[in-house]
């Protein structure tokens, strides 16, 4: 397989042609994931099929790949790419330079990848539905009370117990620049507050990995006949505490505090039919995970980091694809 490779020069925002018109190569296959991995002082934009065993570089970027996230505009020709490295995701003290957030629009039919700006307090990017690229900004008003006027448009704050007020302004990439297009009352600072996600374009975004990989799944309880099983792995608190529930086939440790989180600790039936830990999963119930079923697939990572990534065949019960080194793991947008 030909790579396609689009590579933004540090002292440009345009880029050279991708070699095959910057489609990727290939129909993705049902296991295809995308990611981004280090290369060299930079990061890559990469597609990997496990079961072609084939890998393919669609953009590179002169910054490390620390606090990356992706939003993908519907017709998925188009992605925009935003590095926050101070995201949180370890301890480590970054040098000014290394802190430095980018934004960029990566454009897979043409061949280009240009640098944004960002706006100040940028809280996420996305594209719309519409294809319209947005920018969200939540701007805090700790001394706002009763009804205020924000960048001209009257928010009530009347009605606000909880939280402290703010306003979510989204932001629409038009003719080059950042063209405001609304301007919504909301809330941050607590576990309920909608934030920037209060705007109406946010509705509306197309897939983004900051929300694939969300350590949140619809379960249910655990079937009876599984039950003594998994208490024999780990037991279960009284309600409301940790406990195992089920999703489909699997079983999922879930961490319970003022949300249910999903964790490391995956039981499965194995090529047995006995109930067992993942095989080489190397995360734990302490880990906060993304789990995401693609018919007989499944991947497992760190939540909104998509670090640690495993890849799962439920039907032959085995581990196909593992990486330490990449992030923001997802299977190919479908």
């Amino acid at each position: 397989m030909r790579a396609a490779l689009v590579m933004l020069a540090a002292c440009s925002g345009t880029a050279a042609p991708i070699a095959n018109g910057g489609s990727a190569s290939a129909p993705p296959g049902p296991a295809t994931l995308v990611l981004f991995e280090p290369a060299g002082a930079g990061c890559a934009l990469v597609r990997v099929d496990p079961l072609a065993r084939a890998r393919e570089e669609l953009a590179r970027f002169p910054n490390g790949c620390r606090g990356v996230r992706i939003g993908w505009r519907p017709d998925r020709a188009r992605a925009v790419v935003w590095f926050e490295p101070e995201d949180g995701s370890d301890d480590t003290t970054l040098a000014p330079a290394a802190a430095v957030q980018h934004l960029y629009d990566v454009d897979l039919a043409a061949g280009t990848v240009a640098a944004l700006d960002i706006p100040p307090q940028l809280a996420e990017v996305g594209y719309g539905t519409n294809g319209v690229l947005y920018a969200f900004v939540e701007q805090d008003l700790p001394n706002a009370k009763g009804v205020v006027t924000v960048r001209g448009t009257r928010l009530d704050f009347t009605q606000i117990s909880e939280g402290m007020p703010a306003a979510a302004l989204a932001f629409a990439r038009r003719g080059g620049r950042w063209e405001l297009v609304s301007v919504t009352a909301t809330t941050t600072g607590w576990d309920y507050a909608r934030g920037w996600s209060a705007a109406p374009e946010a509705e509306h975004l197309g897939p983004r990995s900051s929300a694939l990989l969300e350590a949140h799944l619809d379960t249910k309880p655990v079937d009876p006949d599984a039950r003594a099983a998994l208490e024999r792995i780990a037991r279960s608190e009284p309600e409301p505490g940790d406990a195992w529930a089920q999703a489909g086939g699997l079983y999922i440790w879930m961490f319970s505090g003022e949300f249910v989180y999903t964790t490391g600790r995956i039981a499965w039936r194995d090529a047995s039919g006995a109930i067992a830990l993942l095989p080489e999963l190397g995360l734990t119930e302490k880990d906060p995970v993304a789990v995401i079923v693609r018919g007989r697939y499944l991947l497992v990572a760190r939540s909104s980091y998509g670090t640690s990534a495993r890849l799962y065949d439920l039907t032959e019960h085995r581990r196909i694809h593992a990486t330490d080194t990449a992030r923001a793991v997802t299977f190919w947008p479908p």
